[in-house]
């Protein structure tokens, strides 16, 4: 049986060298996603602010990141046109963690604007809560369901190189998962999840931060 101790030193060997003649690394911040969310219940369009962090180094065209995100936002969730379905305010929690690759393919340091490519995996803890009427009965509905998602994503934008230090990121993404969710958690004791699909799509994203 042939040794495997060669193939790992030689990747291993190229992961080190790469490391060394690193291009960039960039430390910068989650500002502003307009998307929807399938926890909500008409899902449409909203407009959602962050407090999250974002790191990625680059080896030449290929780069790691890690993201931090945590966002507290309500929800204008109506529908007015639609027949039968609740309309009110809801309030929607996320607490996200992703971790990917991304590919710039013109990577060069003279051009100011620089499209990206980027596939993530992503864990995700988040509450949905409101006060809504309407539906069938014409009643209200007070919904309290907790959710721990996991899956991938997909995202594709670029970047704005603003002088030799700051970075302006406007992207679009998608992610689509699977999810555990409970229902009316604050009032039970021992919840009980149920197995679901979990997404999210944002067509507008907006980051800002530091290269060095």
């Amino acid at each position: 049986m042939r040794s495997r101790f060669p193939i790992f030193f030689l990747f291993g060997s190229v992961f080190f060298t790469s490391c060394l003649y690193s291009q960039s690394n960039y430390f910068g911040l989650s500002l502003f996603k307009l998307g929807s969310s399938s926890v909500t219940i008409n899902k449409h369009l909203e407009p959602k602010f962050y407090s999250g962090i974002q790191y990625e180094r680059y080896f030449s065209s290929f780069g790691l990141n890690a993201d931090f995100e945590y966002g507290v936002n309500t929800i204008f969730d109506n529908c007015p046109n639609c027949v039968d379905q609740y309309n009110g305010r809801g309030h929607l929690n996320e607490l996200n963690f992703f971790v990917g690759l991304a590919y710039r393919p013109f990577n060069k340091k003279s051009w100011p604007l620089q499209p990206f490519i980027e596939a993530d995996f992503y864990l995700g803890r988040l509450t949905y809560s409101g006060f809504f009427t309407g539906g069938w009965s014409g009643g209200i509905y007070q919904p309290y369901h907790l959710y721990f998602a996991l899956g991938g994503m997909a995202q594709l934008g670029i970047n704005y190189q603003i002088g030799s230090r700051f970075r302006l990121s406007i992207s679009s993404a998608a992610r689509l998962g699977t999810a555990w969710k409970s229902s009316n958690y604050l009032f039970l004791i021992n919840p009980t999840f149920v197995k679901t699909s979990e997404g999210t799509f944002s067509p507008i994203q907006l980051g800002f931060g530091v290269v060095f």
